[in-house]
């Protein structure tokens, strides 16, 4: 700001893309891709700021990460494939369109 004595500016996105990802090398279940778009924007005079953010602004809602997992028995097998009950798999949910406002002050 440059009529302003004392002031400062900045804007800043940010962009993160993470390919297709599989559960595990039979590559037969996978997650899809996923981009991840954030803006952030924000002013200061002296010790005063204020800030503008928006995170996942596209609102992706596809899964961040993928695990499998099986239960062992005593005797040491995956109970998964003896009994077929207990494998299970995981997903890491993302965080939905968030947005906001932050006002600071620097003493």
């Amino acid at each position: 700001l440059p009529n302003v004595e004392d002031s400062s500016w900045f804007v800043r996105g940010d962009y993160s893309w993470k390919d297709k990802q599989y559960l595990d090398v039979s590559n037969v279940v996978w997650i899809k891709a996923r981009s991840l778009v954030n803006f952030r924007a924000g002013v200061g005079k002296g010790p005063f700021g204020l800030e503008a953010y928006v995170y996942n602004a596209f609102n992706d809602k596809n899964y961040t990460a993928i695990a499998a997992n099986s239960l062992l028995d005593p005797a040491f097998t995956l109970t998964a494939r003896a009994q077929g009950v207990f494998g299970y798999i995981n997903v890491g949910l993302p965080e939905l369109r968030t947005f906001g406002l932050k006002a600071t002050y620097k003493f």
